[in-house]
């Protein structure tokens, strides 16, 4: 938990340089640019993102540099406004004003900053005027204030003061007390406070009526209080371009936590999320957000609503995923950088940094080689924002390629064909769980195919699908678990972690226990591997498991390189829940074809399986060659005489070594005949 005098120091982050300008060339200049189709600043602005075609779109309206209005809503020590207002001098100048002239309508009409912490807001405002004198060498004697503030709090006003200001003037006092009420603990909430509907121009006009007065009130109420007035002010413009780097912050007080869960209830996730949404409400119709933040709320479920209402009202114009772990040295957090035009209907360009790990100063190279060569370019894409919308959880995935967005058009998804369900917790694995060869086999039970049957059986150890590690088709079959007496031992331990509740708090789908099912790893450390569980087994909360329809065909479809490239949206951080899963459409072709395969490729991976000791079917040594003519002791069991294979094998020195060389070989062909019907999968689905 954070407190509140904390969150600044929590929450300030530098913004790369190369992201910030990156950022107001294609907010900034992009804005004066559509609406100036004759204006060469696109080609002066080094990080402007044009369209593959080359041709920017024009908007049809007329507008002076002075509309060109930039907003930082958590301005810190200033860097978005001070390369804005390079670019903006850009604008004026080619507008026809002077170096001078510019700087003084840049710092009264364009560039607008607030922060909750007063020391950040005081560094914005002296590199706002630093910025202006190096343009206006005099600029310090022309009287002209930034428009950057701390935001306070209004819950240590002087009343008296405040009294005298509104005096009998109704209007006036509701106006005032309406800004007094929404300002308390301020510096709580910062700048996604949501401000009154007030007449601010007549506020303004009773200052200057104050200016002119002789009263023991006038200093506080032309200072500290005009001051208050003004940033409340801010907070309530609507500006062409917000441009900011928000808060990071999930661990909220209590006081924050419960504003933010009361107004922001649906983007909730994190600060950023809120400050996202909060400030396309602060930008005008066909403006521009650019924002730097986490890249999680691109993909994971606790930002779905953050990016349906992007999707909804909005267009990305364009992106800058960066690399893994290149922002580490700013903080420990994944970031993307991008521009949302407050429209619908847009493409973007969006560029995919993952190839090119190193730090920033290699993610800016990276993005400038793409961007100079946007038709050649392999990591970039220009998508449709509304591709994203069509996929279940509307992730912004836009490397995959069309096909799978039209999929779901088509097919269903897997969550209503299938049942999916998550394993169960058994609240102590040391002592639920063995491995099948630590304890008494008498006591084990492999063939139930219910609930009912395992109960019957009398038996205390089942198999249970705990995943283990990547493996396709068929296998990682070693864990049982004590689930005698329909599981008594455990229901009695998840029962005292409950505190006496119910012990379903912990063991879950229980009722699906040994019914007959495929399975995966819930977690993976690369792509998905499912496979086929069959009867007789629990399954542990590190596994998921699919049942009742079709479940060859869905092993198939799950192994094949269509949802591993779904995956890659639906499941980014190779977490493969059943939420993630139950999105995958349900590519159905050719089932009687693909489900041969399917048995096929489970047959050849038992096979595999069960060739070494691990494995509870195993039968023995695969360098032992069995004759099936023979027989012994009633089973099909009669061991070949290797030394045929030593007489017809000049490569090997000695028996064991030609056994050997018979496996490699059996090997072999599993491998390729495994290879070989999955590539027939992958294009049964890739044709589908």
């Amino acid at each position: 938990m954070v407190k509140k005098e904390e969150i600044p120091a929590a929450t300030q982050l530098f913004t790369t340089d190369w992201v910030v300008r990156y950022l107001i060339d294609n907010s900034v200049g992009r804005y004066w640019v559509e609406r100036n189709p004759e204006s060469k600043l696109a080609d002066e602005l080094t990080y402007f993102v044009k369209p593959k075609d080359g041709e920017i779109k024009t908007v049809n309206e007329k507008i002076t540099p002075q509309d060109v209005t930039v907003f930082d809503p958590c301005v810190g020590s200033g860097h978005f406004l001070v390369y804005a207002f390079d670019v903006l001098m850009k604008i004026y100048v080619e507008y026809g004003f002077s170096e001078r002239d510019a700087a003084a309508e840049i710092v009264k009409n364009n560039l607008f900053g607030l922060d909750i912490d007063g020391r950040a807001a005081q560094l914005a405002y002296f590199a706002v005027m630093m910025k202006a004198r190096q343009y206006d060498r005099r600029f310090f004697t022309r009287s002209i204030q930034p428009n950057v503030y701390e935001i306070t709090e209004s819950n240590g006003v002087d009343r008296s003061s405040i009294e005298h200001f509104y005096e009998s003037d109704i209007n006036l006092k509701k106006d005032v007390e309406a800004i007094l009420d929404t300002l308390k603990d301020a510096k709580e909430y910062g700048s996604i406070l949501k401000m009154p509907d007030v007449d601010y121009g007549n506020l303004n006009e009773r200052f200057a009526q104050i200016e002119n007065e002789i009263s023991m009130y006038k200093t506080y109420l032309i200072g500290e209080f005009k001051t208050f007035i003004r940033s409340a002010e801010i907070m309530s413009g609507k500006y062409a371009v917000v441009a900011t780097n928000p808060p990071y912050l999930n661990k909220y007080d209590a006081k924050l936590k419960e504003f933010v869960f009361s107004r922001y209830n649906l983007f909730k996730g994190d600060l950023f999320s809120v400050f996202m949404v909060h400030n396309i409400s602060c930008c005008i119709t066909n403006g521009y957000c650019a924002f730097m933040t986490p890249n999680v709320w691109m993909f994971i479920s606790s930002y779905e609503e953050t990016r349906k209402y992007i999707l909804s009202n909005c267009s990305i114009s364009s992106l800058v995923q960066i690399a893994k772990g290149s922002f580490f040295k700013e903080a420990t957090v994944d970031v993307c950088a991008f521009v949302i035009a407050n429209n619908k209907g847009e493409k973007g360009m969006y560029f995919r940094l993952e190839d090119f790990k190193a730090d920033m100063d290699s993610q800016k190279e990276a993005f400038l080689s793409g961007l100079s060569s946007i038709d050649s370019c392999k990591y970039n894409y220009y998508v449709d924002s509304l591709n994203f919308s069509q996929v279940p959880g509307c992730p912004i995935a836009y490397w995959i390629k069309s096909p799978w967005f039209h999929s779901y058009k088509n097919y269903p998804i897997m969550r209503n064909v299938c049942v999916l369900k998550k394993g169960t917790s058994t609240g102590d694995n040391k002592k639920f769980i063995r491995q099948w060869f630590e304890i008494d086999i008498k006591k084990a039970f492999f063939l139930a195919h219910n609930p009912d049957e395992a109960l019957a059986s009398h038996k205390k150890w089942f198999p249970i699908n705990g995943g283990g590690e990547r493996r396709k088709w068929y296998g990682n079959r070693v864990d049982v678990v004590n689930w005698e007496n329909d599981g008594s031992e455990m229901k009695r331990l998840a029962t005292e972690l409950n505190n006496g509740g119910h012990w379903s708090r912990y063991i879950i789908n229980p009722d699906r226990f040994f019914t007959e099912a495929i399975g995966w790893s819930a977690i993976s450390s690369s792509r998905i591997s499912v496979r086929y569980v069959g009867y007789g087994f629990a399954f542990s909360s590190a596994a998921m498991e699919a049942f009742e329809s079709d479940l060859k065909y869905i092993l198939a479809l799950l192994n094949s390189v269509v949802a591993e490239d779904i995956l890659q949206l639906l499941a980014p951080t190779v977490n493969f829940g059943v939420e993630q899963i139950g999105k995958i459409p349900y590519i159905k072709d050719k089932a009687y074809e693909v489900d041969s395969l399917a048995e096929e490729c489970i047959k050849i991976s038992k096979n595999d399986w069960d060739s070494f000791e691990t494995s509870w079917d195993f039968n023995f040594h695969p360098f032992i060659k069995v004759d099936r003519n023979h027989a012994y002791d009633g089973g099909a069991f009669a061991v070949a005489n290797t030394a045929q294979y030593y007489e017809e094998s000049p490569k090997a020195s000695c028996p064991i070594e030609a056994s050997f060389l018979i496996w490699k070989g059996e090997c072999d062909t599993r491998f390729h005949q495994l290879k070989e019907n999955e590539e027939e999968l992958n294009r049964i689905f890739i044709d589908s």
